[in-house]
């Protein structure tokens, strides 16, 4: 339970700061002088990423509990926090590379889908 908790929490707060930023107009990956505010962009991503793996574990925590009975609670959340960081870890790589024109997104969310389903059978 508190596991769900937590997760929820943290992904209620991390929208709602998100929302708050991004209506924020002072909240720019720019300042003044045109350089990029590197503190903006960290808190950006960081709180993309606290969002989605909360929000995908979450999902795939009550995937694994409906589809496998696990006897130890403890391996059930162990599982859900491996497969929901390797989700988002790459995702957000795909979005990275996509945004630095190196992979096309679609590949690269191919790409993170045959590593999702690799760790699963192994």
């Amino acid at each position: 339970m508190k596991f769900l908790l937590s997760l929820t929490i943290s992904l209620i707060t991390s929208v709602i700061l998100l929302y708050y930023l991004l209506n924020n107009p002072t909240f720019l990956p720019f300042d003044t002088l045109g350089n990029y505010d590197w503190i903006n962009i960290f808190t950006l991503i960081l709180l993309l990423l606290v969002c989605l793996l909360s929000a995908f574990s979450l999902l795939i925590y009550f995937l694994l509990l409906s589809f496998k009975k696990y006897q130890n609670r403890k391996d059930l959340i162990l599982s859900t926090f491996k497969y929901a960081s390797v989700f988002t870890l790459g995702l957000f790589m795909a979005t990275i590379l996509n945004y630095f024109h190196i992979l096309d997104i679609a590949w690269g969310i191919a790409i993170s889908i045959v590593v999702l389903i690799s760790l699963f059978i192994i």
